[in-house]
């Protein structure tokens, strides 16, 4: 409520309006007019409440102009995101929780062959197998993860393969929580990588199996004439064997490595890593039973990670067959496993290695191994175990300084999960 009093000076188009707002314990209704107020208090009053009025107007003015110009900034800005959104070759979706799509880009709707207002509203299923979809809410839920990829073909384009890469999009005071999905078509390179891969398989087969057959008549021949021949001669019979091992140990790490590079997906697992290593000495005893060498493994700390079992085996036997072969006689490798922080480890120690022999080593994990520099019958395995040790999300570091200590870093299992096609 508020009184208005118009005080009438000189004539009654010389007006002045005097509004005085109503609050408690001052202005009642009626205390005004008791009070014995003069003409100067009243203008006073009045000339104070004009500059206040002023003072805030002109504060108005400037936020509004300046909540005006924040909001053309903001326009433009969205204008140029929208332009680099639909110039992007990879089809881009928003959703909400519910996958129901919010926005799609140019790009996706010409990858899917439809209409951007078909789209909106709609949910995600249509254009991605519901147990993808499924399968990524419930890893998200179990693994607490930002974001994820996957792969998958539409089923009425089977030869088509899409990668597709999720992350969360985080709730706002104005913005609803929910997903943005990446689409890339990776069909041509998919293609062209799983010729590569076919390709080096069949042509390292067909390489090993007369390989093979020259390594067994090589060695049969020198098992018949090794008493008949000089030193100079067993000397050339020894170079001619071991070159033989070191290309057929090559060859086989070729077979190995291809399906890396062919794009292929890993089939990852949940695996326990003191059993595996457990597995892959077991197996190793067989290789290295007449080198007189002993191997402890001390679990100090048990624990699973997500990895390709298999693939990741097959690493770690050609690493500790090479750690092996490069150990003196009656030496000692310590493998240790532990956990520190989100990480599980894995330290070879190996202190029965000299230090020309390290440097080799070293030389191997750079891939700056030569052939002519081998002497033993194995390929170059410690720079494949590395780079299958990085494929399956763990990490690799070697010092050959006062002894060779490999380490071995993999995240846990919730941090390393991933949708796999």
């Amino acid at each position: 409520m508020f009184a208005i009093i118009k005080w009438f000076w000189g004539t009654t188009a010389n007006c002045v309006s005097i509004i005085c707002f109503k609050c408690p314990g001052d202005l009642k209704e009626g205390k005004l007019m008791d009070q014995d107020l003069s003409f100067e208090k009243i203008q006073n009053r009045l000339t104070r409440t004009q500059e206040q009025i002023l003072v805030y107007s002109r504060d108005f003015a400037r936020i509004y102009r300046k909540e005006k110009e924040q909001r053309a900034h903001a326009e433009e800005m969205h204008q140029k995101l929208l332009a680099v959104v639909n110039s992007m070759s990879e089809g881009m979706v928003a959703t909400d929780k519910n996958m129901i799509i919010q926005e799609v880009n140019s790009s996706f709707v010409n990858m899917f062959k439809t209409r951007q207002q078909e789209c909106l509203g709609t949910s995600l299923r249509q254009f991605v197998p519901a147990e993808k979809l499924t399968r990524y809410l419930m890893l998200k839920n179990q693994i607490q993860h930002p974001s994820m990829d996957f792969e998958f073909s539409p089923v009425d384009k089977k030869e088509t393969v899409y990668w597709v890469f999720v992350s969360d999009l985080s709730a706002t005071d104005t913005i609803e929580g929910g997903f943005v999905f990446l689409f890339r078509d990776v069909t041509d390179s998919k293609g062209f990588e799983r010729l590569k891969s076919q390709f080096i398989k069949f042509a390292s087969q067909e390489i090993c199996v007369p390989l093979n057959g020259l390594l067994g008549l090589t060695e049969q021949f020198y098992e018949n004439v090794r008493t008949k021949l000089s030193k100079e001669e067993l000397s050339y019979f020894n170079f001619l064997k071991k070159s033989g091992r070191s290309l057929q140990s090559l060859i086989e790490d070729m077979i190995q490595i291809s399906p890396l590079h062919s794009g292929e997906k890993l089939n990852k697992t949940l695996v326990k890593l003191d059993n595996l290593m457990v597995d892959v000495l077991r197996k190793l005893e067989d290789e290295i039973h007449n080198q007189e060498i002993q191997i402890q493994f001390e679990v100090q700390d048990s624990g699973s990670i997500f990895i390709d079992q298999d693939l990741l085996g097959r690493a770690l036997f050609n690493m500790q067959k090479i750690l092996s072969t490069y150990t003196l006689v009656d030496g000692t490798i310590t493998i240790e496993m532990f956990q520190s922080g989100k990480g599980l480890y894995l330290r070879f120690t190996c202190p029965d290695i000299v230090p020309n022999d390290r440097k080799e080593l070293q030389k191997m994990v750079n891939s700056q191994f030569s052939l002519r520099e081998r002497m033993e019958d194995f390929g170059i395995g410690l720079a494949l175990a590395k780079e299958i040790i990085e494929w399956n999300g763990g990490k690799f570091k070697i010092e050959t300084e006062k002894e060779l200590v490999i380490e071995l870093a993999f995240p846990s299992w919730s941090e390393s999960l991933r949708i796999s096609a």
